[in-house]
């Protein structure tokens, strides 16, 4: 039997921008989708970015880290 779910927010990738959504999307408990391949992102596969706004310089690990370990339960 196939179940359908509706979903108030689809985000579309796991980068910084996508994970960011998701807290905030969760936080306003709206019932979200996150669809990627893997979570963080290519930003995960860079040593040194410096030009994300807020940083002066940071990697793709140190980028991708804060969303995740906001993220609230599911």
């Amino acid at each position: 039997m196939v179940r359908l779910v509706l979903y108030d927010l689809i985000i579309v990738g796991g980068g910084p921008a996508g994970l960011a959504a998701a807290v905030y999307a969760r936080k306003r408990l709206l019932n979200t989708l996150v669809l990627t391949l893997d979570i963080g992102g290519q930003v995960l596969q860079t040593e040194k970015i410096d030009n994300y706004p807020g940083y002066l310089e940071k990697s793709g690990m140190g980028l991708s880290a804060p969303p995740l370990a906001s993220a609230p339960p599911s």
